[in-house]
Parts: structure tokens; C-alpha cells; sequence
């Protein structure tokens, strides 16, 4: 996990089926960082080891509290947004909100000797994401992305980048993708921080995303993003919006790196996750300290 300051070492744990079956990994490590909340029920001993990331709300499902007695027996809790840090908040006080983080090095703008970004003048509107199923093309409002481009076929052009389907290698993101497009469209239903969005906004390219996640609680329409309904109708009117209007798009862009520098430098982010590892470790090392103190009464 790139987010992770470079004085760790990190071993990959996948999920295990059976209760319990983690706990000798667990605690044979010091820190364990949990991306994903189902695994928490699988962690008998241990919790008090455990950092547990809050992605998003998919996992809840209709139960917010549905995590509750997990939650409150880790060490710490990492959430990608307001919303779900009062949901961490909520049961255990050692919660911190940390969004997403990107190399501001390699997803960075691109020079001006490539504009624009179509030889023929046209201009493009990428959409990327997993629509590996019915439920995920539902989730990031695949059918509206489509539905608007549809209506503009003979205006503008599309690029998207599909999870299974076109993928390419994450370095290469930048200038086989978002160096390519003239804005990024997210009509998803939910969020917890759009890695997309994060990168589209460190390259410079303008985004249209609903009001959703990390993103939708910061960001600010016209200044530094559109937002969009999921509609086709007011998505294809705000992309022709872009089209229009050069300086908005400019606009977009430039506030939108300034958003990626101050919100998502991996530097800074990977500085946050240190500081809640060490935090959880003093608090397991004073533990374990008192604990020999009691034993020696």
C-alpha cells in the first residue's frame, strides 16, 4: 500500500474464511491495517493491533451500525470522509479522517505542448471505473455517463477506462489517460474518496462528480469541480458547459491541482497513517507495560 510511510515493513495478508484463523497473524505483527470491515468479524484477539480503513458505505449496507462492536475494539479507526468518521466516531474516540493520497510527482498536469488534447479539436470526456457487474455499473452511474455521451456524439469524444476490461499499468494513468481527456465524469451514487477523482484533480483535468464521499463534502462547485446529478440531461448540459467555456474549464483545473496539493499529497497522508500507528502502538506498549506492573504486585 503506497500510503504507507517507508520506515515499515509490510507484509500482504489476504482474508481468511474462518473466525478466528487470523489471530495468530494478527498478533504475530505489530500493526495490522484492515482494508476491509468484514474482515474485523473474522479477528477474535487481537483488535487492540488492529487499524481499521473505512473506504466506504458499501459494506454496511443498510446497517450503519452494523460494525459497531468491531469498531470499538480496535486500536484505531481511518475514515475517507466526514460521514463515515462520525460513524467511526461514533464507538471508538480513536478515530482520525484521512483521505486518499497520490504521488503529486507522477499524476501531475501535462505540459502545454500537448494541448489540446484532441489533434481535431474535439473534446473528450472520460469516465473510469469498475462496472464489473449490474450492481457496480449501477453504483458509479455507468448508463448516465453513457446516456449523456450519447446525446453528444457527434460533439464531443469518450474515453474510459474499465476495471477488467482496458485496464493499464497505475504509473501509466496519467499520460494513457487522464492526459487525454478534457474532464473526468463521476455520476456514483456513494463514495468514500474517489481514487479517480483524486487523480484527475492532481492532473489538472476538470471533474464532474456528483455530491458524494470526501469530494462532495470539500469540494466546491465552480471553483474547483461541476457537480452533476445522475442524469444524462444535466450531465451532457454541463459537459457542453466545458465546451463552451474555456475559461471555466482552465478555471477547474487549476484549482483542482491546488485542491490535490493541499488534500492528497502522499506525503502528508503517509505522515497521518504514521502518527496513527505509533499512536496505537504506545497505547499497546503502555498496556502491555502496566500489565507487568500488575503481575509483579
Amino acid at each position: 500500500m503506497s500510503t504507507l510511510p517507508p520506515n515499515y515493513k509490510v507484509a500482504r495478508m489476504v482474508r481468511a474464511f474462518k473466525v478466528g484463523a487470523i489471530d495468530g497473524l494478527v498478533n504475530f505483527f505489530d500493526i495490522t491495517l484492515v482494508q476491509n470491515l468484514d474482515t474485523i468479524k473474522l479477528i477474535v484477539k487481537g483488535r487492540d493491533k488492529v487499524v481499521s480503513r473505512i473506504g466506504g458505505t458499501r459494506t454496511f449496507g443498510n446497517i450503519t451500525t452494523r460494525f459497531d462492536d468491531e469498531l470499538s475494539q480496535v486500536g484505531a479507526i481511518i475514515a475517507t470522509n466526514q460521514r463515515l468518521y462520525e460513524l467511526g466516531n461514533r464507538v471508538n474516540d480513536n478515530t482520525s479522517l484521512i483521505p486518499n493520497g497520490i504521488d503529486l510527482e507522477l499524476f501531475k498536469p501535462r505540459s502545454e505542448r500537448q494541448t489540446p488534447y484532441d489533434d481535431n479539436g474535439y473534446f473528450t470526456a472520460g469516465f473510469a471505473g469498475n462496472i464489473s457487474g449490474k450492481m457496480c455499473m449501477y453504483y458509479k452511474g455507468w448508463k448516465y455517463f453513457v446516456e449523456a455521451t450519447s446525446r453528444l456524439f457527434t460533439e464531443i469524444k469518450t474515453k474510459t477506462f474499465l476495471f477488467q476490461r482496458n485496464q493499464i499499468p497505475h504509473d501509466q494513468m496519467p499520460k494513457q489517460f487522464y492526459h487525454q481527456i478534457d474532464c473526468l465524469v463521476l455520476p456514483s451514487i456513494d463514495e468514500g474518496c474517489s481514487n479517480v477523482t483524486v487523480e484527475a484533480l492532481a492532473c489538472g483535468v476538470p471533474v464532474l462528480t456528483t455530491k458524494v464521499g470526501f469530494h462532495g463534502e470539500r469540494l466546491e462547485d465552480g471553483v474547483n469541480c461541476l457537480f452533476i446529478e445522475r442524469d444524462a440531461i444535466d450531465i451532457a448540459e454541463k459537459i457542453m458547459t466545458l465546451v463552451n467555456t474555456p475559461e471555466l474549464r482552465s478555471k477547474l483545473a487549476f484549482e483542482g491541482r491546488i485542491f490535490a496539493e493541499n488534500h492528497h499529497d502522499i506525503d502528508k497522508i503517509a505522515h497521518e497513517y504514521d502518527r496513527v500507528f505509533k499512536d496505537v502502538l504506545k497505547r499497546n506498549n503502555n498496556t502491555i507495560i502496566e500489565g507487568l506492573k500488575e503481575n509483579i504486585k
